[in-house]
């Protein structure tokens, strides 16, 4: 009788361990990638990931993920707050042969960081696209050769604020291209080689239009260095400041209900046309 009672009891606990969930790990604060990493590591320092992507997966919302060493690590797509960096001396490359290098699709109170980072179009439609979220920081980025643009902010987007810094947008079709509902602020950034824009606003949602603010940048060699426009929706605004203007087809362009306001401090020379459209100088305070 004891037997008995021993093998059922030995039975229930060998299938009852089968039917039990499997323990589910904490994701982490911070997750790393390394050129000599594996996608099946947990994405720690110790044992680093090879992508982005699968990092991404690894790490906790409002956490990092940190690139190691120099190396390619794919695209990839971002769906919660989280801040993607390389540090200072570390060539983190975003090689897109097709579609789209970084794709923001986040909630609408996510808040995403993108520093250090290399996106390069080798057939590649956009570099960075911003879906949906709250609100994107791009800090020291290099974006070039995309067939659409470096930037793009989705039409039909809202968000709250945008902040582009110390940042390279060079050789794309479109550098930065905003058409949302929301406010973008560039700065301490270069513009260049753009084939149709350096930074380009559209006025779209009929709620209203986008504000872009130009501060302290270089807009060089593009077909349009500043362009402002709307297409059937709200008015865009641009505020520029500081800014060095030259060498394009057209300086600035405001189009439509569009308007730029400088404080006067900008130089733009040597373009094929200057300046044409709404533009008002004003004095600083």
């Amino acid at each position: 009788m004891i037997r008995i009672r021993l093998i059922a009891t030995l039975v229930a606990s060998f299938f009852g361990a089968l039917a039990a969930p499997p323990a589910i790990a904490a994701l982490a604060q911070r997750t790393f990638v390394s050129g000599q990493g594996n996608d099946a590591n947990p994405c720690s320092l110790v044992a680093p990931c090879r992508s982005f992507g699968r990092a991404l997966l690894q790490v906790a919302a409002g956490g990092e993920v940190v690139a190691l060493d120099s190396a390619g690590y794919g695209p990839f797509t971002i769906i919660q707050s989280v801040t993607v960096q390389a540090p200072p001396g570390v060539y983190a490359a975003i090689t897109t042969l097709s579609g789209n290098g970084i794709t923001i699709n986040a909630a609408d109170t996510d808040v995403i960081t993108l520093r250090g980072l290399t996106v390069v179009g080798l057939g590649g439609s956009v570099g960075i696209v911003f879906a949906s979220g709250a609100s994107m920081t791009v800090v020291d980025c290099t974006v070039s050769g995309f067939s659409q643009s470096g930037l793009s902010f989705q039409p039909l987007t809202t968000f709250t604020h945008g902040i582009v810094e110390h940042s390279v947008f060079a050789s794309d079709n479109v550098g930065i291209a905003v058409s949302p509902t929301g406010s973008l602020t560039v700065r301490n950034s270069i513009l260049s080689g753009n084939a149709a824009v350096g930074v380009s606003i559209f006025g779209i949602n009929a709620s209203g239009g986008a504000t872009l603010s130009v501060v302290d940048s270089l807009i060089d060699a593009n077909g349009v260095g500043i362009r402002g426009a709307t297409n059937g929706g709200g008015p865009s605004h641009v505020r520029i400041s500081g800014n060095h203007i030259t060498n394009n087809t057209t300086g600035i362009l405001m189009t439509g209900a569009s308007d730029a306001v400088s404080i006067g401090n900008n130089m733009v020379r040597g373009n094929g046309t200057e300046k044409s459209g709404s533009i008002t100088i004003v004095t600083g305070d």
